[in-house]
């Protein structure tokens, strides 16, 4: 891996400058004066040290996606978190219809369907209670189930707006970087 290609292509990714030092076998990213990440890229590990303590934050199998870990880490506290607020519609919503109502201003469709289960989205259905899935390629995962409407329907737009988030910067990644992600790694990726 050339380090210092990655470090170019970090500093676009996060759309950021920083401060950073390069030893034999790690990164190190200053976040301000009493903190910084230590990534052990020949490791795989990622260590946080805040004040002098060492915390181990990861540690990964393969080096693709430990780089691609550590981008998104860095890219939540330099560009933000992945969350907003959940509106206060949700509050009154009943129905699987009146959901679809209040998605459609927030979300683009591409990631979620109401009402049926569908490939590559998430999907909220109604049998005795609200169920929702995700499924991508052969694998299929139910991520809640509870018949409380409020619940369910919060959790459902607190995982699509997550979902949403995490395949735009997944995208970004795979384009500034020059990486391909296989079905199997995006599901490793979102763990639901």
């Amino acid at each position: 891996m050339d380090i210092y290609k990655f470090i170019e292509n970090l500093k676009k990714y996060l759309k950021a400058t920083f401060n950073y030092e390069v030893s034999n076998n790690a990164i190190r990213i200053y976040l301000d004066n009493e903190m910084y990440y230590d990534y052990a890229y020949l490791s795989r590990k990622l260590y946080m040290y805040e004040r002098g303590k060492k915390s181990e934050i990861g540690c990964w199998s393969d080096i693709k996606n430990a780089n691609l870990n550590f981008a998104m880490l860095l890219r939540n506290h330099f560009c933000g978190q992945l969350y907003d607020k959940v509106p206060n519609a949700l509050e009154d919503c009943t129905s699987l219809e009146s959901l679809s109502k209040i998605l459609n201003k927030y979300f683009d469709e591409q990631y979620y369907s109401v009402g049926c289960l569908a490939e590559g989205k998430l999907s909220i259905v109604k049998d005795d209670n609200y169920t929702i899935w995700y499924s991508k390629g052969e694998k299929k995962h139910m991520v809640a189930k509870d018949s409380d409407c409020e619940y369910i329907f919060t959790r459902f737009f607190n995982e699509i707006m997550y979902l949403e988030k995490l395949m735009n910067n997944l995208r970004d990644y795979e384009h500034i970087f020059g990486e391909e992600f296989t079905d199997g790694e995006v599901m490793e990726l979102i763990e639901f």
